[in-house]
């Protein structure tokens, strides 16, 4: 699973995480160490956009970031890839892989390809 962050002006870094996400993991992986401190540290940034991920709109995470005063949209409709813009990102990082020379072959290689763009 690879998650990034996007605001305008401001990037989290890429995260590359084995297996699938949970609500912990994505608290603890994402949301403590890239998404609060981002929120906290550039004031031009009002407001999180996160799609219906499980782990997105579990209780104990929406819990956490209230408690660490990051609003966050709540009635985003479930399933609406064009309307969030990260999408389109991931596809042209999906494209600009798969352009490579050399495609990878296994995980490591995708994870090196994928931070290397």
């Amino acid at each position: 699973m690879v998650w990034g962050g996007i605001a305008y002006g401001y990037r989290t870094p890429l995260v590359v995480i084995d297996g699938n996400l949970n609500a912990k993991e994505y608290r603890e992986d994402i949301l403590g160490p890239h998404v609060v401190p981002l929120l906290q540290t550039h004031n031009v940034i009002t407001m999180l956009h996160q799609d219906n991920a499980t782990s997105h709109v579990a209780r104990v995470n929406l819990e956490y970031l209230q408690n660490h005063n990051v609003d966050f949209i709540d009635d985003w409709p479930s399933k609406s890839p064009d309307l969030n813009p990260i999408e389109h990102l991931s596809d042209n990082l999906d494209r600009r892989v798969r352009r490579r020379p050399n495609l990878p072959n296994n995980v490591n290689e995708l994870r090196a390809a994928l931070l290397e763009e």
